[in-house]
């Protein structure tokens, strides 16, 4: 998508968010995959985003590495922080 570049585009990107924020939504684009879409997306107000930009898919067994969590005898616990 030409996010920020097409005006069509641009125009409906932000009535979705602010639709989605007029009803009191937390707002999530998929499929960021570069820096113009996140910025563009971050002016906008969009809440968070995801896709290739911010990380690519990853095998299962590195998720609770990936959010600070810990595998002990196949039950995972939380990493204390702080």
């Amino acid at each position: 998508m030409n996010l920020g570049r097409n005006p069509q585009s641009a125009a409906i990107v932000r009535a979705v968010i602010d639709l989605g924020h007029g009803l009191e939504m937390s707002i999530v684009a998929e499929g960021v995959e570069t820096q113009e879409q996140l910025g563009f997306l971050s002016e906008e107000g969009c809440d968070a985003v995801q896709g290739y930009f911010i990380g690519k898919p990853a095998p299962i067994g590195q998720y609770a590495t990936l959010v600070g969590r810990s595998v002990v005898n196949g039950m995972e616990t939380a990493r204390k922080t702080g």
